[in-house]
């Protein structure tokens, strides 16, 4: 009985740090923690789970569950499969690699992109050199950044078809 608990409480602090990271991450992406934590308990429990069970895990209101939920959704992260009496049953369909892709492509998309077009624009009508010196120089930083992140995801494109060995072959 003692060892039947002590692997229930070790499971269950390996869940609450899984959880606690994943959250941590997805505040670093400008999702929000709590986006991240409900995420987690998803993808942790590897089952479908109504906003009142991910409550229950969380203690958030259903208001900020709701939300969060929308927001997974919209990312494509999680759907909704039916429902468990009146209540919507929300499952993962994205992993963690498969986000990280999504999240550098929307990063190159949506933030260097069109950093890169907005610098770009008219820059011949600056009459100060410096400060025209100064926009070519930061297009070229952010051109090179946004080649390095569309390599870093063809790689991670080509990653996912592998194995994990495969891919620590490849790194050694």
């Amino acid at each position: 009985m003692v060892n039947v608990m002590a692997g229930v409480s070790a499971l269950v602090r390996r869940e609450s740090e899984f959880i606690h990271r994943l959250g941590r991450l997805t505040s670093q992406w400008g999702l929000g923690e709590p986006v991240g934590r409900i995420w987690g308990i998803l993808l942790f429990e590897n089952k479908p789970l109504t906003q009142d069970e991910i409550k229950e895990k969380t203690g958030y209101s259903v208001s900020l569950i709701s939300t969060s939920l929308t927001l997974l959704h919209n990312l494509g992260f999680v759907v909704t499969i039916g429902k468990r009496g009146r209540k919507k049953l929300y499952r993962v369909t994205a992993s963690l690699v498969d986000a990280f892709q999504r999240f550098l492509k929307n990063f190159v998309e949506i933030e260097l992109t069109p950093t890169i077009e907005l610098l770009s624009r008219d820059l011949d009508e600056f009459k100060d050199r410096k400060i025209k010196v100064n926009i070519g120089n930061l297009i070229q930083e952010y051109r090179k950044i946004r080649l390095l992140m569309l390599y870093f995801l063809r790689i991670v494109k080509e990653c996912k078809k592998l194995s994990i060995s495969e891919i620590e072959e490849i790194y050694k």
